[in-house]
Parts: structure tokens; sequence; C-alpha cells
């Protein structure tokens, strides 16, 4: 696998919507694999280190790469139009965040750490984002972004695991596989544990492990594939997968953490999440499209007005092999 450079873009305009999460994007750069840490190509000695440093991280036969990426993620009540504070909705925020993710993996396992440092409020430059993409569309300008969150730095430090138990068919042709995952995050961002099942199905597959869209921190920001069995054909497959997440924190709904919370509504602890998928991959290309379906996120008997319970969206990544 050579270096590959990928955007991604979330929305939930496919749901038509513009409440809870809106809108999120991410440019990412990740290395070629490698055989070792020290042979990693790109990143300074340091971020070598840390990835031979972490634990789990090496192991036999493991194959190793780290990326690095920049995004934007933003949250709005559903009343745009409306510029005083609304209390029974979700506030405004915006977060823009720098991450780098440490992988090692092979066809069968997967383990992965990820830092997040970036910044909640004004800087993020969220209110400037939406209303610049809503202006090239003609939609209704939101009007409430003076009541955004506060402006307030973001870390977390993320783990996932992933243990694929079977697999199908002919790799050359129609293969299917299933997979075990967990994850964790621990910080400002998010606080939280989850599990679940994944499953691929399609034809000259990539060998390795689908990438979930990551607009909210939720998972690693990782490329965990190898070359499938015949290198210069297309791939062509679907996923699904189907899980559930404890929340202890969430910062776009729980309110700031190191300022006074003047704004936050009551969640939901526990929230379920389906994914399907449609991915095309060319030697020197890709496309990958995904559909995120959720229980409520929001305890809609303690919030009042009339926000989406639910946060479901569409994610589109393009991404190319040098």
């Amino acid at each position: 696998e050579a270096a590959k450079y990928r955007f991604e873009f979330d929305n939930d305009v496919l749901f038509d919507s513009d409440n809870q999460f809106t809108n999120g994007w991410s440019f990412q750069v990740h290395t070629p694999v490698a055989d070792s840490w020290n042979t990693v190509e790109g990143p300074v000695e340091l971020f070598k280190k840390i990835g031979a440093w972490l634990p789990s991280l090496t192991a036999e036969g493991l194959k190793y790469r780290m990326s690095m990426s920049i995004g934007q993620i933003m949250q709005t009540p559903d009343d745009i139009e409306n510029p005083n504070l609304i209390t029974e909705d979700v506030p405004y925020a915006g977060v823009l965040t720098i991450k780098s993710s440490w992988i090692a993996y092979n066809n069968t396992d997967f383990r992965g750490f990820e830092f997040i440092f970036g910044v909640l409020g004004r800087p993020s430059m969220a209110e400037q984002a939406q209303n610049f993409v809503h202006n090239l569309v003609d939609a209704n300008i939101a009007q409430g972004w003076d009541n955004q969150l506060k402006t307030e730095p973001v870390f977390n430090f993320n783990y996932m695991r992933k243990y694929k138990f079977y697999q199908a068919g002919n790799p050359a042709g129609f293969s299917f596989d299933s997979t075990l995952n967990g994850d964790v995050q621990l910080g400002t961002l998010l606080t939280s544990a989850g599990v679940s099942l994944e499953t691929r199905f399609g034809g000259n597959m990539p060998r390795g492990f689908a990438y979930q869209a990551d607009p909210i921190g939720r998972f690693l920001t990782y490329d965990a594939t190898l070359a499938p069995v015949k290198p210069n054909a297309s791939s062509i497959y679907g996923t699904f997968s189907i899980g559930g997440t404890y929340f202890a924190h969430n910062l776009l709904l729980d309110g700031n953490v190191f300022r006074d919370v003047v704004h936050s509504v009551e969640k939901e602890d526990m929230v379920g999440l389906a994914t399907i998928g449609f991915h095309f991959e060319r030697p020197s290309w890709g496309v990958h499209m995904n559909l995120y379906f959720t229980t409520d996120v929001v305890d809609t008997n303690k919030v009042p007005g009339s926000p989406n319970p639910d946060n479901n969206f569409g994610a589109v990544m393009f991404e190319w092999r040098i």
C-alpha cells in the first residue's frame, strides 16, 4: 500500500435536516505501509518512536502505518433562523481538530491509537464554513452562532481494536468477512466506549479492514487496508455494521468543560449505530459512501423543544494513492 490522501465530507442533507451534527470534513494523509516503525516513511523520528512506544502496536506479523489529519465539525439547533439562545434544543457548536493516529494490523488483527487536539468555539470557524456553503446552495443562513459554546481547547485519546473472526469465498472473486470491533475514547470531546459487528462483502476486496467515517471523534482516522489479490483490478464491495456506545461525556451536548456551562441538553447515555456503505477502488484512487443511522441521542423527555432525537447523516470520501 502506497501513501494515501483522503478527503472526507459528512452531512445530514440526505435526511432533510440541519439539526444536531450538520456538517463535517477532514483532509487525511496516511503513510505507506511499513514492516516496522523504524521504516515508516514521512514522519519525523519522534512520531516513529511514539508508535513503537505505544502498547500493543508492536507484534510479529503486523504492518505499520500512521496518519495526520485536519478536520472540522459543527452542530446547530433545528431553527437556525432564530438569532436568540434556544435552550430547548442542542447548542450551536464548532470544533476544529488536528489528529494523529498510529496503527498496527494485518488481515485479521488491528490495533490503533489516536491523539486529537483542537479548539471549540469561534476559532473553529464553523459559522463561516456553514454560511459559506449555505450561500453557495442558496439555503437559509444560520442566525444564532453568537450563542455557540465558548472557546476552549479540546483534546482526546482514542483506542480501537478489531479482530476478523470469519472469512469466506474467493478473495480474488466474491468474498465475505466479519469483524468484531471495540473502542474507547477519553477526553474533553468524548468519553465513551463501544462495541460493534462489521461485515464486508464484494469482489476483489482489499485485505485488512473497512474504514468507518469519523466526523465527531467517535472512531479513529485510519487506513487499515492491504492490496487485494488482484492489485491492478477494481475492488467493488459493500459494508454493514451495527453496534452500541455508552457516552459518559459528549462535549457538543454537555457543553463547555473548562468554562461555565451556559447551554447543554440531556443526552442518552446508550446510543445504537448502524452503517451501510458502498465502496469502489481502483489502483490509484477510490470513492467511499456511507449512511449512518442512530437511535435517540437526545433525551426528548427532558428537552422540551423539537430537536431531532437521532443523529443520521451521510458521508462521502475520495482517496488517492501516490
